[in-house]
């Protein structure tokens, strides 16, 4: 994540044309860049080539449509340009994209509803975000903020979108049901970067100006400790567990691990120049960092806060965000207008995708999921049998439980979900059953939740029934009928009787006092015939199969 200030720095002493070295620092503030502290000429050159490519880029931007008609995929990528007062989904399916979405000047940031229903953008100059409605793509107003909003982050309930206000120094709470701002919240110098904890209990806000990660109690909307950090930090996210936040240190070149459950703050980590974005993978295992000045983007193993092998071939990387799967990390490359696919398998950059104007940040729905339900053994079980209900949630990588239900009632606590399955046992009631699972993200997840298809299941009662089946005359022979008597026990179980030879169906009749009899002729060769008793009650008496009986048919003398 990115910080916007201005207006710019006065210039450095120049000789000849060229910029010299200062004795301290020096920010460079860029519209749609942001501000990073550089000592000495090579950087501020840089800087002022970043500059002009913005402008060329403010030029081009009159050039693209703001109409928005792009109609959502199950999985869409938001990026936000900048320099076109717009965003454009990108279907992540195809890696196409789509049609830009007009919203407010300048936006900075984007964060999604867990639900997927809105997309909000921050509008830089503008001090108001954006609600976009990801159904069809079309934007429905906007809400006034405070000064210079840049950062967003949506709590994992869905209620409650914080805005970063970096010229107030303060987060605005936006109702998400409403629309509506709360109080702003005092924070302190510069905030930016925002992150909200998988608990929802949390917000971390990156402080540029002070050197500082401030946390914000949801519940209260009250600021609570600082966390000292590196110089000028930018972007923050949260692992999956929720036990690390990482802050990405423009200036120090570095990212500062947290350690969530006592706010203390670990050993920084070395990565690229000018680290801006940070977005972990959903497995928790890797955290990208990209680095706006050299172009490259830094792997960080989780476990061991050690930075891998830098990817390249990027100019400057400005926002990192994750697929659901896990399977694809998206860079926004600032100045080179592109966005990025890196396989996260391998670490290996992908061809960028073209078509936006100065991308600064991206955030990616959640992945539509669903829920299918087995039961073993299958309907018609006796009373007292255990059945085994297993769910299969599609993708396999989406991380929650299952609450198996009967009807409405819950069967047990919900299930954790392992590679994509969750299991329980129940031992059910004589009656009928209308058992489904719900699948239930985890909490932060990239995920929504789905329902399977209700499973009609039948338990009959211990009282069991005998079907017993004798024929006559046996042996037989050809054109002479076969007489075949089927006797069901106990006496006043009711319902019918289907006789088969083999599979085939020969009749089915009604129980009467026992007994059902049908006479029928045979055909010459042999006949395993047998009788299955169906009750018209299941509840009360259980279905029952005679043991076969073999019939020869002879031919007449």
């Amino acid at each position: 994540m990115l910080t916007k200030q201005s207006p710019l720095p006065p210039p450095e002493p120049q000789v000849g044309g060229m910029v010299t070295p200062s004795a301290t620092p020096t920010k460079i503030c860029m519209a749609g860049i942001g501000c990073l502290l550089r000592r000495g000429s090579t950087l501020a050159v840089a800087a002022l080539v970043l500059l002009a490519a913005t402008m060329v880029q403010l030029v081009a931007s009159a050039l693209v449509s703001a109409t928005a008609s792009a109609t959502p995929t199950p999985l869409t990528a938001y990026v936000i340009n900048d320099n076109a007062d717009s965003v454009t989904p990108i279907d992540v399916t195809t890696n196409t994209p789509g049609a830009p979405i007009s919203v407010g000047h300048r936006p900075f940031g984007v964060a999604i509803t867990p639900d997927d229903q809105t997309a909000y953008v921050t509008n830089s100059t503008d001090n108001t975000v954006t609600p976009i409605n990801v159904a069809t793509n079309t934007r429905s107003g906007s809400i006034s903020v405070g000064h210079r909003p840049l950062g967003i982050a949506i709590t994992p309930d869905g209620k409650t979108a914080y805005v970063a206000d970096e010229l107030d120094g303060t987060v605005t709470p936006i109702n998400v049901a409403t629309n509506t701002v709360g109080n702003p919240i005092s924070v302190a110098v510069d905030p930016t970067g925002i992150a909200v904890t998988p608990d929802g209990r949390t917000v971390y806000v990156t402080n540029a100006g002070s050197k500082t990660v401030t946390l914000i109690n949801v519940v209260t909307n009250t600021p609570g400790p600082t966390i000292a950090v590196g110089r000028v930090p930018f972007g923050v996210a949260i692992t999956p567990d929720g036990q690390t936040a990482y802050v990405t240190n423009s200036t120090d070149n570095t990212v500062t691990p947290i350690n969530v459950a006592t706010n203390t703050p670990g050993s920084p980590i070395s990565v690229g120049q000018s680290p801006a974005g940070v977005a972990i993978t959903p497995d928790g295992h890797t955290a990208y960092v990209t680095n706006l000045g050299d172009g490259t983007v830094t792997p960080i193993n989780v476990a061991t806060n050690t930075p891998d092998s830098p990817i390249t071939g990027f100019t400057n990387p400005s926002a990192v965000a994750v697929t659901p799967d896990g399977a694809t990390a998206y860079i926004a490359d600032l100045v080179a207008n592109t966005v990025t696919p890196i396989n996260v398998a391998t670490n290996t950059a992908g061809s960028p995708i073209t078509g936006f104007s100065a991308p600064t940040e991206i955030a990616i729905t959640s992945a539509v999921t669903s829920t299918s339900l087995t039961v073993r053994p299958p309907s018609l079980a006796a009373a007292g049998t255990q059945e085994t209900l297993t769910a299969t949630i599609s993708p396999s990588s989406a991380a929650g439980s299952v609450q198996f239900q009967d009807s409405t009632t819950p069967l047990g606590s919900p299930v954790p979900v392992s590679n994509g399955t969750a299991t329980t046992t129940a031992t059910l009631a004589v009656g009928t059953h209308s058992l489904s699972a719900v699948f239930i993200p985890r909490l932060g997840a990239p995920f929504i939740g789905s329902a399977s298809p209700a499973v009609n299941y039948l338990v009959y009662a211990t009282t069991p029934t005998t079907t017993t089946l004798t024929a006559a005359p046996n042996p037989g022979f050809q054109v002479v009928p076969e007489i075949l008597l089927a006797n069901v026990s106990p006496f006043p179980a009711a319902g019918s009787v289907e006789f088969l030879d083999g599979t085939t169906p020969l009749d089915t009749a009604t129980v009467t006092s026992g007994q059902v009899l049908i006479v029928r002729s045979l055909g010459v060769g042999t006949h395993t015939l047998t009788a299955v008793f169906t009750p018209s009650n299941l509840i009360a008496f259980g279905p029952s199969t005679s043991p076969p009986v073999t019939v020869t048919i002879s031919p007449l003398p």
